[in-house]
């Protein structure tokens, strides 16, 4: 390593911004002369793969500003303790499809320099001892949100006069969990129902069945993280083919 790079120290703070689904990653470094570490910000929409949103040098004060939105909580930086919070910024850094080339410059650029970022901070953790998350699409599921879809297969298999085909409940569960990193799971925004709502159509002729289950899923989810009633209605819609609100997202085109 060149000697006026910028050396990571393992130690990173992390944002999340639950309304969006975004988390912010502060990577600390230090480099050879300089009087105070710098932090490295990366910014990723994690409405469904790993969307690099923006990415710089930054600090922790700048981090938390303008972020939330006028009458929401102001969204503090923590320390990451558990490396399996690192999950979608190692994730992100491998994923070529991180960004579609119509991004400003600089985050076309930054986009070629996260790689070595995230990887000289692996390295650091590994030299430190400590367990570095590997990149893959079955991101595990944790103990709660198992009982908490098992609930939810008993409950739609038990309220409806016609239940639920089995299989189709595991397909619906199973890319819930393959496209939510840890930290993630419980979230739910229009922009990441329409990216299942997308998919499930793909995989089904006579999407309206499955589609009525994303749905039940959503409100399920919205029902167990006591999420704004009017929220809840909005994603229900997305999931039945209602166009997401123009507020959602609003500068991250389409992926689909």
């Amino acid at each position: 390593m060149n000697p006026t790079e910028a050396k990571p120290t393992g130690r990173v703070w992390l944002m999340f911004h639950e309304p969006t689904i975004r988390m912010r990653y502060l990577i600390e470094s230090t480099r050879r002369g300089a009087d105070e570490p710098e932090l490295y910000q990366v910014e990723l929409d994690l409405c469904w793969m790993p969307w690099l949103a923006s990415a710089g040098i930054g600090d922790i004060a700048a981090a938390s500003h303008g972020w939330g939105g006028d009458g929401e909580q102001v969204v503090e930086p923590r320390l990451v303790e558990h490396p399996g919070l690192l999950e979608a910024l190692i994730a992100a850094s491998w994923d070529r499809n991180t960004v579609d080339g119509t991004e400003p410059e600089q985050v076309l650029a930054e986009r070629f320099r996260l790689h070595r970022r995230v990887d000289d901070l692996e390295a650091a953790l590994l030299k430190q001892g400590k367990h570095v998350p590997r990149p893959r699409r079955d991101h595990g599921v944790t103990m709660a949100m198992m009982q908490a879809q098992s609930e939810f297969a008993d409950r739609v298999s038990t309220r409806r006069e016609v239940a639920f085909d089995e299989e189709d409940v595991s397909f619906v569960l199973n890319e819930w969990n393959e496209a939510s990193f840890q930290g993630t799971e419980w979230t739910i925004t229009e922009h990441r129902v329409q990216h299942h709502r997308n998919l499930l159509g793909d995989y089904y002729e006579d999407s309206t069945e499955i589609l009525e289950l994303l749905a039940e899923w959503v409100r399920f989810l919205g029902e167990r993280t006591d999420a704004d009633p009017a929220l809840v209605e909005r994603t229900e819609a997305v999931a039945r083919g209602a166009q997401r609100s123009a507020t959602a997202c609003p500068d991250i085109d389409d992926l689909d």
